[in-house]
């Protein structure tokens, strides 16, 4: 679990106003950013959007998404990042 501080609900905001989220959607964006995530899962976001240049939203139901392709794919992006699955 991961707290919350002023200058993570500001870029939450910062967040919603440039890519035209809501408010909860851009605090789960913000929180994935802040845990440092490089993939995030979400049914209400555009798939395959890229969230500054490091957060990458992948849609598991979009038809057009092998869920295996964009699992494993987004898994071997995050090694890339040396970033650890807690």
């Amino acid at each position: 679990m991961i707290g919350l501080r002023f200058v993570d609900i500001r870029r939450s905001a910062d967040i919603a106003l440039r890519y035209c989220f809501s408010n909860w959607d851009a605090l789960i964006v913000a929180s994935a950013l802040l845990a440092g995530c490089g993939t995030l899962y979400s049914e209400d976001m555009q798939h395959g959007q890229l969230i500054d240049g490091s957060l990458t939203i992948i849609n598991p139901f979009n038809p057009s998404c092998d869920l295996h392709h964009c699992f494993f794919n987004a898994v071997s992006q995050d090694k890339k990042k040396n970033l650890q699955f807690k």
